[in-house]
């Protein structure tokens, strides 16, 4: 679970405390909030990597007629992104980790007028650090699926699935549920709404 502190920083369920204000956490870790290539340090070995993916985007209200006007039929929620953290070791300075960052699943379209279904939302997308020049096995996240739109009739749909965590062994540990923070929401009302939306990943790198 990720708790936005304010002023860049966010503390995790497992108690530690990053700031996200830059693309530097601290003297020796390092933010991603999009795709990139992490350099092994000098004198470095091994690592800690933390991964998370993007949330899904609710689904869009839909309406159902009830006595002389409509009554909004709420979007399911997207699904939770996935979180994974490992020690990765056995490195070499020099060469390079390839990092993949998931984007936040956009929110349903609601429906304005009418009795019709909303759309649905969109998926978060995958989080990940694989091989660059150096050789790694690969560990990812995958995002929360999309929300399914509010239908014609009263019953809210079921909410998506949450992501997964893929790829992490012991030392290390995944969590595949976080926080309310890290899915859409549904809305109920008309058109786009920011907190539709699911939640962007990242990935940090503490060494």
């Amino acid at each position: 679970m990720a708790t936005s502190l304010g002023n860049g920083l966010i503390t995790f369920g497992d108690n530690s405390t990053q700031n996200t204000a830059s693309s530097y956490v601290g003297p020796r870790a390092q933010y991603f909030s999009a795709n990139g290539t992490f350099t092994i340090p000098t004198g470095i070995t091994s690592l800690k990597a933390r991964v998370v993916s993007g949330g899904g985007g609710a689904g869009g209200n839909g309406r159902y007629p009830s006595g002389c006007g409509y009554i909004d039929v709420i979007g399911g929620y997207g699904g939770y992104g996935a979180q994974g953290i490992q020690w990765i070791t056995g490195l070499t300075p020099g060469l390079t980790l390839t990092i993949v960052v998931g984007t936040a699943g956009a929110g349903g379209l609601g429906v304005q007028s009418g009795r019709n279904p909303g759309s649905p939302g969109n998926a978060g997308t995958t989080s990940s650090i694989s091989s660059g020049t150096q050789s790694i096995s690969t560990i990812q996240c995958t995002g929360g699926g999309a929300g399914a739109a509010g239908g014609t009739s009263p019953s809210q749909p079921a909410a998506a699935a949450n992501g997964t965590a893929t790829g992490f062994t012991t030392p290390g540990y995944s969590l595949t549920n976080l926080s309310v923070d890290d899915r859409g929401l549904g809305q109920a009302g008309t058109g786009y709404y920011p907190n539709n939306s699911g939640t962007a990943g990242y990935v940090i790198i503490e060494y």
